[in-house]
């Protein structure tokens, strides 16, 4: 993340003065890959006004404010039960890993295919009196630093785009149950808050069914709730191939009459 943030920085302010800098187009910028909490004002504020900020206090505040956004979505990642449902008890740590998983397979394919092209036409670069080994490397390291610097832009990308549609399918899921979840949660403390004003304290069973209601109406909308990411940075299983006994025997006779033929081919050729 920091490299992402120092990176878009750098293209904003790179060799200009502080009055030509541009920051609602590195705001913008910063959109396309996590919501921003910090405004441009109050960097501005803290340090001094637009005049007073350097490039440094940009990325540090911005470094900061990514990690600390990072932080506040895996907390409400953890409290997502759709979340936990089809990610597991860690789902930013599926989330990550499965997102950079598919990233990797994508542009590593993506990769080979731009090199197998630029193998194809490299060797007219001898007709420009340039050595094509020596321009297929330099080419090659440049592509394979670029597809480097997608993988970690998209990857953050996705990540948190991905956390934000958690959260959409998990009000989509409540209002298709008709709120179940959140009515539920609810009446659960009402019930145990009415039970207190009546009694001294709520009885063990009456707090029992209400916790019981409201995990049983929040169980059943998240079973009923679509996959979020589908087959994303899944790893497709090979399919296991199993042999019948006479297929199994088969197929060892085989092999070992391939062996014998093979050592009477080199004994013949030692008599020789």
């Amino acid at each position: 993340m920091e490299s992402l943030v120092t990176g878009l920085v750098d293209e904003a302010v790179a060799d200009k003065p502080v009055g030509e800098w541009d920051l609602r187009a590195l705001w913008e910028n910063l959109r396309g890959y996590y919501p921003p909490s910090v405004t441009i004002e109050e960097v501005e504020e803290e340090h001094g006004g637009k005049r007073s900020l350097i490039r440094d206090d940009l990325v540090n505040e911005l470094v900061g404010d990514i990690h600390a956004v990072y932080a506040d979505t895996e907390d409400r990642m953890n409290a997502n039960p759709l979340a936990q449902a089809q990610l597991g008890e860690e789902p930013m740590r599926t989330l990550e890993r499965r997102v950079v998983i598919s990233v990797v397979d994508r542009l590593w394919r993506e990769h080979l295919y731009e090199m197998d092209y630029l193998k194809e036409g490299i060797g007219l670069r001898a007709m420009g009196q340039r050595d094509p080994l020596v321009e297929y490397k330099d080419e090659g390291a440049q592509m394979f630093q670029a597809m480097v610097e997608r993988i970690r832009e998209e990857s953050v990308q996705q990540v948190f785009s991905y956390a934000k549609q958690f959260e959409r399918a998990l009000a989509a899921a409540e209002e298709e149950a008709g709120g179940s979840i959140t009515r539920a949660s609810v009446a659960s403390a009402q019930s145990a808050r009415s039970a207190s004003v009546e009694d001294a304290e709520p009885s063990v069973e009456e707090v029992a069914a209400a916790e019981s209601a409201a995990s049983e109406a929040a169980r059943e909308a998240v079973a009923h709730a679509r996959s979020v990411m589908g087959n994303v940075g899944r790893e497709k299983a090979p399919s296991r191939v199993s042999y019948s006994s006479a297929e199994g025997e088969s197929a060892s006779s085989s092999a070992s009459g391939n062996r014998a033929e093979r050592r009477a081919v080199v004994k013949r050729r030692r008599r020789r």
